[in-house]
């Protein structure tokens, strides 16, 4: 199938377990090994595995954010002649996808986000571009543990440390139960 020239793909869902205090490079080295096992499912079809999990049409997406690496010659002739690729659609966009094109002809990758507008405005989706652009540099130690990784501009980190965690109302103190039954007295 893969010898075959066609218009064919499949998602197939990749699982990872992310730990704070893995490296980069442990992350690379586990999403390697997963891919390597999830592409004995290749032809597991997407609406089979719908199906099999039990789910109707127009329920929930099973797959969140997406990655596809385009990464094929792009240098094609006909009867010597050379052409110009230009790629129209990838297809629907349930969730997040990035995909990436690789030419294999030695130029810089090629990054695009697609998001569903029914999820996304517009500035959310820049705002992921310009996330991603900040990682980006932050790869060259793929020896860094991923906590250390620094992904938010100082205002968004702002909101999240400041904004969202303050509170408009006293929040009571509150006694131990289980001190107070241990100790049979009223100090926490």
């Amino acid at each position: 199938m893969r010898a075959t020239p066609g218009m064919v793909s499949n998602v197939l869902p990749l699982n990872v377990s992310i730990d704070k205090s893995m490296s980069f490079a442990d992350l690379l080295k586990q999403i390697t090994q997963r891919m390597r096992a999830m592409m004995r499912h290749q032809r597991y079809r997407g609406e089979d595995l719908r199906h099999d999990l039990g789910l109707r049409p127009g329920e929930p997406n099973i797959y969140g954010m997406a990655v596809n690496v385009m990464s094929f010659d792009y240098d094609l002739r006909f009867a010597g002649n050379p052409t110009r690729t230009h790629n129209l659609s990838n297809g629907p966009v349930d969730e997040l996808s990035i995909i990436v094109y690789d030419r294999r002809d030695g130029s810089e990758l090629r990054l695009d986000f697609d998001a569903n507008p029914a999820h996304y405005v517009p500035e959310e989706l820049a705002a992921h571009q310009r996330r991603f652009l900040a990682l980006l540099p932050q790869l060259a130690r793929p020896d860094r543990q991923l906590r250390h990784f620094d992904i938010l501009a100082s205002r968004e980190l702002h909101v999240l440390l400041e904004q969202f965690k303050a509170t408009t109302q006293q929040v009571p103190r509150r006694r131990c139960m289980s001190c107070l039954q241990s100790s049979n007295t009223d100090t926490p």
